[in-house]
């Protein structure tokens, strides 16, 4: 699910929501709505989110479950 996945890539980023709130260009409580999954964003927001976050928008899209693995040890793609 995109609200997981998210949440675990801004973890392993070692940055808190403010952070990535920030750099992407948004208020931390709308980054909180995005982690909760009460709002989706736009693609703008979804492209910056994946080069902050060093993920792929297809992996946080769950288009490719299989590269959990490689994020949860690190290995960001």
């Amino acid at each position: 699910m995109f609200c997981d996945r998210l949440k675990t890539a801004r973890i392993n980023a070692n940055m808190t929501q403010r952070e990535v709130a920030e750099r992407i260009g948004i208020s931390q409580t709308s980054y909180s709505f995005l982690e909760s999954g009460l709002r989706e964003p736009s693609m703008l927001h979804l492209r910056r989110i994946a080069a902050l976050l060093n993920v792929s928008i297809d992996w946080l899209c769950d288009n490719h479950p299989d590269e959990i693995e490689l994020v949860a040890a690190g290995n960001k793609k």
